[in-house]
């Protein structure tokens, strides 16, 4: 008897050990500039013609499988995911960027009467939907930012998530 239960307990503090070691492997923040790195070589209409694409990219994927009730059941996993993203004055343009996305979604899924016309332009996302506290230095964060979190929704909604 007293060798099962020291199994049993080898085998739970085996199993914590390794959820505790593959828990401490992740990164948890990751700089949402350095990822996109490369962005940084082009002019600013290059610039600006790449992340116009990736929005527009990411809109059209979402628009045949995005609706209320799928996008309240991931909403929750997107929020942790991003949460592992930081770039400089992170509260500000993810704050900015969520609700930019959450309106191009809203419009997307046709909401209230609401629809967004796609392709979307840059322009028109910079023009009408950012705010004045957000320094025209940190527009293109909040540019990824939503490209971030499009790009996330799709995963989580093509990818579901398995109970472990």
């Amino acid at each position: 008897m007293e060798k099962k239960l020291t199994e049993y307990t080898e085998n739970v503090s085996k199993n914590i050990s390794s959820k505790i070691q593959a828990i401490r492997s992740i990164v948890y923040h990751y700089d949402l500039s350095s990822i996109v790195i490369n962005i940084k070589d082009l002019n600013e209409l290059e610039r600006n013609m790449v992340l116009e694409q990736l929005i527009n990219n990411n809109l059209n994927l979402l628009k045949p499988i995005l609706n209320k009730n799928n996008y309240r059941k991931i909403i929750r996993e997107v929020e942790d995911i991003t949460d592992f993203f930081d770039t400089d004055n992170i509260s500000a343009i993810s704050e900015e960027g969520d609700s930019i996305t959450d309106d191009l979604l809203y419009k997307l899924m046709e909401e209230n009467q609401w629809r967004l016309n796609l392709p979307i332009s840059i322009e028109n996302i910079k023009n009408y939907y950012v705010r004045s506290n957000i320094r025209s230095n940190e527009i293109t964060d909040v540019l990824l930012w939503i490209i971030l979190k499009l790009m996330t929704i799709y995963y989580c909604l093509t990818n579901p998530k398995t109970a472990n």
